[in-house]
């Protein structure tokens, strides 16, 4: 490509963000909550990000003892909020009010950091839907959209053809776990589930019906997993195989009891790991498009930040 086609795709391209720009003011789902009228700073695919909310998104920062915040760090993370927007858009993943509403207020009843949450509320001020759109749906559509990638058949179809046939192989016929695995392509471990690892079910906070699926992490001593998947084990008898095939966020796998000793429970697995969400997510995001208005905030970015994927 000579100098001149270089010049020119370019200036097709400023031309098209320019029309773009121009076309978010009525066809995009704005951030900030408070003026839609405001102009355009970036956008993602149909989300626009305003000047202010780069400005809240600071504030926060700050409240939460980030000090060092700048614009153009600031402007990364709003991009970063509107592509898993956007993505979750695509796959029809959204933050109804409703939960919205949930959010909020179990945020009041469990927060911590009640001191970090005032302060976050009062840069909001009256702003209230700047607040829950810069702030709480962000947070919500990335719990739901981690939960449709980890629990969604249709995005592992290979992985579940793959543990499927394992689970053919293992159950009918002499084959080892290993051999199995060797032949289908997945992993083979051998682990131990010590028994000091077992523990009791406790008590949890309660967080709404509909939300508590994507929240794992806002329960207090909930039961990992790891320990249903060891009571399991526990049940098996020696050579077992449990006939399942069973699914974590990461992984589909099948499991088989060697030997309960002293110590606790020797087993053997054949696991098909999940792609990892970053490498599907962003397969996805690579769709759309990213435009930023102020030259300067953008120049600041490409050169802090040159190893964004979104960094073109």
């Amino acid at each position: 490509m000579n100098k001149n086609q270089r010049l020119f795709r370019k200036k097709i391209k400023v031309i098209i963000l320019a029309l773009l720009f121009l076309s978010l003011t009525t066809e995009t789902f704005a951030t900030g909550g408070e003026n839609k009228d405001e102009p355009v700073l970036a956008f993602v695919g149909k989300s626009a990000i305003s000047y202010t909310s780069v400005q809240n998104k600071i504030k926060v920062e700050q409240a939460y003892g980030n000090k060092t915040i700048t614009e153009a760090s600031a402007l990364v993370s709003l991009i970063n909020e509107a592509t898993q927007r956007e993505v979750a858009r695509l796959h029809w993943v959204v933050a109804s009010n409703e939960e919205l509403d949930q959010v909020a207020a179990h945020a009041e009843l469990t927060s911590k950091a009640r001191d970090i949450l005032k302060a976050v509320q009062r840069i909001y001020g009256e702003n209230i839907n700047g607040y829950r759109e810069d702030f709480l749906r962000p947070k919500v559509i990335n719990k739901k959209l981690h939960y449709l990638y980890s629990r969604d058949a249709r995005l592992h179809a290979k992985e579940i053809r793959a543990i499927e046939e394992a689970k053919k192989l293992a159950l009918t016929g002499d084959r080892t776990f290993k051999s199995v695995a060797e032949k289908t392509g997945l992993n083979f471990i051998e682990k131990t589930f010590e028994k000091k690892n077992i523990a009791e079910e406790n008590s949890r906070v309660n967080l709404p019906s509909k939300l508590e699926k994507y929240f794992p992490k806002v329960m207090e001593n909930t039961v990992k997993p790891k320990n249903d998947l060891e009571r399991l084990v526990g049940k098996l008898k020696s050579k077992e195989i449990f006939k399942n095939i069973i699914e974590n966020d990461s992984s589909y796998f099948l499991i088989k009891l060697i030997d309960k000793t002293n110590k606790g429970f020797e087993t053997e697995m054949i696991v098909a790991k999940k792609i990892p969400f970053d490498i599907w997510f962003r397969d996805v995001a690579s769709g759309l498009e990213v435009g930023i208005a102020n030259r300067k905030i953008e120049e600041e970015i490409r050169s802090k930040y040159p190893n964004l994927w979104w960094v073109r």
